[in-house]
Formats: C-alpha cells, structure tokens, sequence
C-alpha cells in the first residue's frame, strides 16, 4: 500500500523535468532578453518552438551559437540559434527526437521578430 502514493505522483515527477523556457543576453535599448520557449498544440503537431528574438549584447563572441535542450511532455530537443552581427537575422534551428520532424526545421528571424518551428509526429520505418 506504501507503492500507490509515489504512483499517483509519477506524472508529476515526469512533468518536473520539462525545460520549456530559456532566455540569454543582456537587453539593449530598453528590450527583454531572447528567449526559447516550447509550447504544446494539437496532433499530429506535438509542440512548437517559438524564439523571440530581441536585440541583445550577449556577453560572449557571437560565433558560438546558443545551444537549448528544451522537453515538454518527455520529448526532448536541441535548439541552436546563430546570432547575427547587429541587425543582421539570426537563425533558428531545432533537432527534434526521432519519430517526429521539424517544419520548417530551420528559419531566419529579425531582430525584433518572432519565429516558430513546428516539431509534428513524422512515420518512422
């Protein structure tokens, strides 16, 4: 009888280890941090990867991309954004876990601007 409390708590325990947010960078100009963030939707879309990409000093060189492992719902992805020198767009990829496919899997985001990535169930043979 001990065993049912700690069962009724294994999604729980589950859910605990998703990473859904990840924000760098110092702001410039009065803007917020970029930011990762994943977030559900409906079958056959599993989630979506969403960068808000904001003018920001990273504190590093710019020839190291930023490197994200987000989860939601025990799927886990890489999410690696290469930033641009000033205005120029940064760009957005994401390798999603097998069995699933990005859409596109990569995308050019502006300054300013927000891109999305469907991560959606892909037939695996």
């Amino acid at each position: 009888m001990r065993f049912v409390p700690l069962l009724a708590l294994w999604p729980a325990l589950a859910e605990a280890q998703d990473v859904t947010r990840f924000a760098w960078g110092a702001p410039v100009n009065g803007s917020a941090p970029s930011g990762l963030s994943l977030e559900p939707c409906h079958l056959p879309c599993v989630a979506v990867v969403r960068f808000d990409n904001t003018l920001v000093t990273t504190g590093a060189s710019l020839d190291v991309p930023v490197r994200a492992t987000l989860a939601i719902s025990g799927l886990r992805m890489l999410v690696t954004v290469e930033n641009g020198m000033g205005l120029t767009p940064d760009l957005l990829r994401v390798r999603p876990p097998p069995g699933t496919a990005a859409e596109p899997h990569e995308v050019l985001v502006d300054d300013n601007a927000t891109g999305r990535v469907r991560v959606v169930l892909a037939p695996t043979s």
